[in-house]
């Protein structure tokens, strides 16, 4: 158990993709506590397993995956998927068949390519132009993608 104040106990999370010899595991062992009050951030490179990573702790996987998951994540010192499902029962909550999860990315396939090419500093007339966009257009894309956080 955590200490005392702690409101989310991750230990050991890992995400594996596939099985057997074709496995790859894509989150190794990650532990980490946040306490109540606390604000905590996911950050790195495209591609690095920020996404996997939150998956993971609730272990949201598109049916039909050959995703499997390991590790303990505690809310308040309970097993949060347990805590999860006690809640959706006593709420009847039911999840709709056609749920799907959808990133940023998957919105707008052109987040990654800006961000990159900026990041490159190419300039913004050659990304605007590679992309079929108006300079506005363009400008109007950075700006959503700094509203949404990422920098």
């Amino acid at each position: 158990m955590g200490t005392p104040g702690t409101l989310l106990q991750v230990r050991g999370l890992t995400a594996q993709f596939g099985r057997g010899a074709a496995a790859s595991q894509v989150v190794k062992g990650i532990s980490f506590d946040i306490a109540a009050g606390e604000a905590v951030g996911f950050v790195g490179e495209s591609g690095c397993g920020k996404s996997v990573t939150a998956r993971a702790l609730l272990r949201l996987a598109p049916e039909g995956s050959s995703i499997s998951w390991g590790g303990t994540v505690l809310f308040h010192g309970q097993d949060l998927l347990h805590v999860i499902a006690k809640y959706v029962e006593e709420n009847d909550i039911i999840r709709p068949d056609d749920f799907v999860m959808k990133s940023v990315v998957n919105r707008n396939n052109n987040k990654i390519f800006i961000i990159q090419n900026v990041d490159k500093k190419i300039p913004l007339e050659t990304v605007a132009k590679s992309r079929d966009l108006r300079i506005d257009e363009l400008l109007e894309e950075m700006e959503t993608i700094v509203a949404s956080g990422t920098k």
